[in-house]
């Protein structure tokens, strides 16, 4: 771990030297990282690390991804501040229970899925992506999402609470990213996803874990918007002192990523970084 320390400690100092020389350390995370898997020539770099990985089943990976949006729920109330009835609860709480495809759009049908259940049908597909069967399946007919894509295009102007944007987000991108391939009409969807963030943006307030999300689903997509990365910056800034070490690692690599210039940004997260030096562990230090 002391190793670790030294590398994220070197890393961070070398922001003061050298701005941006280091924007290839932060390009391509390795592939046991858990929203950040590449492939191509870096897989040799971290091809240890994989190794030692391996046996472990992508269901450990779900469930730390359950875990922490059940914390994220139980902390956050939606931003109109309008609690949800019981019915959305029960609705939600069959959304989750939906083991597969076939069984959440048969739900889909049978139930009223407004805009408030969006972002959870959303979040459960991309965790089927996780069931190669499940993942085939979106591969092999791109139809199979159009009608969750209509819904949320349809039901655009009432998106607007950030944690359901950025859990949209994150959501679309895992999927595409699973399945290699776009999801259908995801040039619109994308355009009224960046548009509603950059809306909800100027009034509300988005969290370390929204925010995290919401850049990395763009820059894993290579959507370089320089409004929204810069609306995002304002964001981080606001909120750096709530960003954990796996936050920051996200931030770092999105930023990176899409090649965004924000040196005043990367000085506060270098600053936060030291004083989260003992937090780090290997998966955020790969970033």
């Amino acid at each position: 771990m002391k190793l670790l320390e030294l590398f994220v400690l070197h890393v961070v100092v070398s922001f003061y030297s050298q701005r941006y020389n280091l924007i290839s350390a932060f390009i391509t995370p390795p592939p046991n990282i858990k929203y950040h898997f590449e492939g191509g020539s870096e897989q040799r770099r971290y091809s240890v690390t994989k190794k030692e990985n391996q046996h472990q089943p992508n269901k450990l990976e779900e469930n730390r991804e359950r875990n922490s949006s059940l914390k994220q729920n139980q902390t956050r109330s939606l931003s109109n501040n309008i609690q949800p009835s019981d019915s959305d609860n029960d609705l939600k709480q069959k959304i989750r229970k939906c083991k597969n495809l076939e069984e959440l759009f048969d739900l889909q049908h049978r139930e009223d899925i407004s805009h408030i259940h969006i972002s959870f049908c959303w979040n459960r597909v991309s965790k089927y992506m996780y069931d190669r069967l499940e993942s085939q399946k979106v591969q092999n007919n791109s139809n199979l999402l159009k009608p969750l894509v209509k819904l949320t295009l349809d039901s655009s102007n009432d998106l607007n609470n950030p944690e359901s944007l950025a859990m949209i987000a994150h959501a679309v991108a895992r999927i595409s990213y699973r399945t290699r391939k776009p999801i259908i009409n995801s040039s619109e969807l994308w355009k009224v996803l960046e548009r509603n963030i950059l809306v909800a943006a100027r009034t509300e307030t988005f969290n370390s874990i929204d925010c995290a999300n919401i850049l990395w689903a763009f820059a894993k997509m290579k959507r370089k918007t320089h409004q929204l990365f810069s609306a995002m910056e304002s964001q981080v800034l606001s909120s750096i002192d709530t960003f954990n070490s796996q936050a920051i690692a996200n931030t770092v690599w999105s930023y990176a990523k899409v090649g965004h210039s924000a040196p005043k940004l990367f000085d506060a997260i270098s600053q936060k970084a030291l004083e989260k030096l003992d937090t780090f562990n290997s998966q955020a230090l790969a970033n």
